[in-house]
């Protein structure tokens, strides 16, 4: 009995921990600053000010794209989704990342004619959005390189 006991015991904290890391890993979600988010409010909180990324105020709305942990997006509503994931991410893009992706979305998606501007559509013409603008952060970063090492 104790060794099935142990066994039991090894293998719910192994399927636990491989929930949490799965719930941990980040995803790269936007945000409709036009819809209601379906989070409480702590966890809103906690997610703009733990988790900053870039954002467009359009009009009283506020459009995001930021990196957070999956789970977030597991306790955004269950029959809607207001975070959008748009891809998985190592944690490597700044915010600076973030804002350069978002600024460079079209004006017109932020149009009130435009039902919801991360449609599937959009997602992956902003998925080639955000692989430029990490592009152009390496090479910024590289050039600050050159500049204090100019021998490298």
């Amino acid at each position: 009995m104790t060794r099935l006991a142990d066994q039991l015991h090894h293998t719910g904290r192994g399927l636990v921990t491989g929930i949490a890391a799965s719930m941990a890993e980040p995803v790269v979600v936007a945000y409709d600053g036009r819809e209601v988010i379906d989070l409480p409010w702590p966890a809103q909180y906690l997610l703009w000010a733990q988790f900053p990324g870039g954002a467009r105020r359009v009009g009283s709305s506020r459009h995001r794209l930021t990196a957070v942990p999956r789970l977030f997006t597991l306790l955004d509503g269950l029959s809607r989704r207001s975070l959008r994931v748009i891809d998985n991410t190592e944690w490597r893009d700044s915010p600076a990342v973030y804002q350069e992706a978002v600024n460079n979305v079209p004006k017109t998606a932020f149009s009130p004619d435009t039902h919801c501007w991360w449609s599937t559509q959009a997602a992956e013409r902003l998925f080639r959005l955000l692989s430029v603008a990490r592009a152009d952060a390496a090479s910024a970063q590289q050039q600050a390189q050159r500049v204090q090492a100019p021998w490298r």
